[in-house]
């Protein structure tokens, strides 16, 4: 359950991947796109560390994959034809992707007087293409991603557009819960497209609300 009825949340924070689309698989197609393109027999290994670390930006991944798994100090290049790979496999499918069921009407009906922001992992120039494409972006009241971190978003709409209390974070992730931990807002976990594997353990003693999708909040 809420901590409080939703219509009194002044500001709403929203995850994307998982949460407002279903779009976590595919956004797995394309880190294993990655990894097969420069070394196949890691493919399984990168894909399970973009699961375990859902919510963080493909600059950070792909910066651990060439550093970390392929113990590489020299890789710009091939940094930036991964990201070319992973736009390639992935932006399309995004903008056809399903949406939470009733997405549009849910928001209509939200608060009018209540901010609403997405703060996503996602690459922030693809993500307002996407949601401008798919006629989403009026709805929010701004739409932030990559290659800014959660928290760096977050610290600059406190500076920039001082958001109201209380605020709500919606997440499907650990690292959503994280967030939402160190700013002191509310959080819901969504759990039916999640990559958290282990929620249920997780937040079994913690005082999260946990909704399967969105819609029914």
């Amino acid at each position: 359950m809420l901590k409080q009825d939703r219509n009194t949340y002044k500001t709403w924070f929203f995850d994307c991947d998982g949460v407002l689309l279903d779009s976590n698989r595919i956004k797995s197609e394309g880190m294993r796109e990655v990894a097969a393109y420069f070394s196949p027999g890691m493919a399984d290994d990168f894909v399970e560390y973009h699961r375990n670390n859902a919510g963080v930006s493909r600059f950070v991944k792909f910066n651990y994959f060439f550093s970390t798994m392929l113990e590489r100090k020299e890789y710009q290049r091939d940094f930036e034809i991964a990201l070319r790979i992973f736009a390639d496999c992935c932006f399309d499918k995004m903008m056809t992707c399903d949406l939470a069921p009733r997405l549009v009407e849910w928001l209509k009906a939200l608060p009018l007087d209540s901010k609403k922001y997405i703060i996503s992992g996602g690459l922030q120039s693809e993500l307002q293409e996407i949601f401008r494409h798919r006629k989403l972006d009026s709805y929010f009241d701004g739409i932030f991603g990559s290659p800014m971190t959660k928290e760096e978003n977050l610290s600059y709409i406190d500076r920039s557009f001082s958001p109201n209390r209380p605020a709500l974070f919606v997440g499907d992730s650990l690292y959503d819960y994280e967030v939402a931990k160190k700013f002191s807002f509310d959080f819901v976990f969504v759990s039916a497209w999640s990559d958290f594997s282990e929620w249920q353990a997780y937040f079994a003693d913690k005082d999260v609300a946990i909704i399967s999708l969105v819609t029914e909040l």
